[in-house]
């Protein structure tokens, strides 16, 4: 097994900032090492490949290119229908009122719909002693109550 520091030595190496000292007990110690000696030479087969690349230079106005394609990209996205930035909050408003419109006057309609169909309706009569009862409750008196009937006798 390969420790970290031998491989970071075998890397600095390589790259030739190893001094004269440090080079030849680097190679010692690869010379005893068969692990060490494959390691080495295939990191050295890497390095050389790496240096025989051409190095490509980009062109001055590539800094000026790139922000311009992020800001057009940007400007896409921005544009897109799935994007929902465009909606502010007079519209969030609107939309959320028109849904609660529509579903109180779905609960309502069910509602008096139920209603119709049991054919209870509620008429003249009914009204009627509906108030003249809130009237006899109100007037916190068991005199008053006496319009229904003799209360007398129930109490018996």
């Amino acid at each position: 097994m390969i420790d970290e520091i031998t491989i970071q030595k075998i890397e600095d190496y390589l790259s030739g900032e190893l001094s004269d000292e440090e080079a030849g007990n680097l190679i010692s110690k690869i010379d005893n090492s068969e692990d060490l000696k494959e390691y080495f030479l295939e990191s050295q087969k890497l390095w050389n490949f790496m240096g025989s690349a051409d190095i490509i230079e980009p062109k001055g106005d590539y800094v000026t290119k790139f922000w311009n394609n992020v800001s057009r990209e940007e400007e896409k996205r921005n544009k897109s229908f799935f994007n929902f930035n465009f909606f502010n909050r007079k519209w969030a408003f609107v939309s959320s009122l028109a849904v609660f419109l529509l579903l109180s006057t779905i609960i309502v309609n069910n509602f008096v719909i139920e209603e119709e169909k049991t054919g209870y309706v509620y008429d003249a009569e009914d009204e009627l002693l509906i108030n003249n009862l809130e009237d006899a409750l109100s007037m916190n008196s068991s005199e008053q109550l006496n319009v229904y009937g003799p209360w007398e006798d129930l109490e018996n």
